[in-house]
């Protein structure tokens, strides 16, 4: 990998450690708020620092009001505000806009508790006023990072830059390399596929994309991560009708390798898939049944496909040269919507 894309990378991943640092600030202010109110509200006589001012004058004042008048109302706005912080933290998530709200209303918060300060002639909650300084910091701090973070050029990762499961240095590549992209011209909102949005708070994710051309399918192996060192896994989902595409397939849960193997006449498409207390299972998709098999081995260890011309039998071979072939009629096709209970069945309990 080259110095400038280390720096990038470098770069792009400290701007979000911030963003994701001022959310969780600003979490933490709201739950000491709203546990200063339930302890106002109680008579315990203790506040905690690092949370709003205004909804917790707002309830005092409502209850020292003698007649009565301001409880009700000093209450709701207390509450009203509490819930507003909570949505900026939730939607800040995805849009930091809201972000930008947060911090607009903690400095009115901030304004109040000086002018409340001046006005009651207490200048003993000077130390309340520096964790409120602290509080706009960490925001400021968040929106300049997400600011940033838009500005920069869309991550670019290409094949060299990536260590593949099967590239071995120095051995002889008895099959095809697996294939895939990174991009694809598929005009498709891919943000909507499950687990898309880990690419939020997880560095380094990729995507591999595989187009078959005949069928007017796109296979998806998403938000793939270094899950263990040099283990790469996704989410994997299908996609259909270039023109207008929709998902036809996602697996919610399972995780797959990146790597996907096609027949030469684009019937079949072999992938690997994580099944827990087996290791690795071999999955293999049929176009024309719209069904998946699964094809077991004894080891679980990472395993090429290779299909023959004919495309009735697809022979697995690990890295330690072992291989083991398979006939497709004689397989046990699955409809999709079984496939993820059935490799869940297919988990050995943890062993204590």
């Amino acid at each position: 990998m080259n110095l400038a894309l280390q720096r990038s990378i470098a770069m792009r991943n400290h701007l979000k450690a911030l963003y994701i640092q001022a959310r969780g600030n600003l979490l933490m202010m709201l739950c000491f708020t709203a546990v200063n109110l339930l302890l106002l509200f109680f008579n315990a006589g203790v506040i905690f620092l690092f949370s709003a001012t205004m909804p917790y004058l707002s309830l005092l004042f409502g209850i020292l009001d003698e007649t009565g008048a301001m409880a009700i109302p000093g209450g709701v706005f207390a509450v009203v505000l509490v819930a507003v912080y909570f949505l900026c933290w939730l939607f800040s998530k995805e849009n930091p806009r809201w972000m930008l709200a947060a911090l607009v209303l903690f400095i009115i918060d901030t304004v109040c508790l000086g002018a409340y300060c001046v006005l009651a002639k207490d200048f003993t909650g000077i130390l309340d006023v520096v964790f409120h300084a602290l509080v706009l910091y960490y925001l400021v701090s968040g929106l300049r990072a997400a600011k940033k973070l838009e500005s920069l050029p869309p991550e670019e990762l290409t094949y060299v830059d990536d260590f593949r499961l099967e590239d071995v240095p120095g051995e002889e590549t008895v099959l095809p390399n697996p294939k895939e992209q990174r991009t694809t011209d598929w005009e498709f909102d891919f943000s909507t596929l499950p687990h898309w949005k880990n690419r939020l708070e997880i560095p380094y994710l990729y995507d591999a994309f595989l187009p078959f051309e005949k069928a007017d399918l796109l296979f998806c192996v998403h938000s793939v991560a270094e899950v263990t060192m040099l283990n790469y896994r996704g989410f994997f989902s299908i996609l259909e009708n270039k023109e207008s595409p929709r998902v036809v397939f996602s697996l919610q849960e399972g995780i797959v390798g990146p790597n996907l193997y096609p027949s030469g006449k684009e019937g079949y498409l072999c992938f690997e898939a994580y099944c827990r207390g087996k290791g690795s299972v071999s999955l293999l998709y049929s176009v024309h049944r719209k069904a998946f098999a699964v094809l077991e081995r004894p080891s679980g260890y990472l395993a090429r496909a290779c299909f023959s011309e004919d495309e009735e039998t697809v022979t697995l071979v690990e890295g330690n040269g072992s291989s083991m072939q398979f006939v497709m009629d004689t397989l046990t096709w699955i409809p999709p919507e079984q496939l993820e209970e059935t490799l869940k069945s297919m988990e050995k309990p943890a062993v204590d």
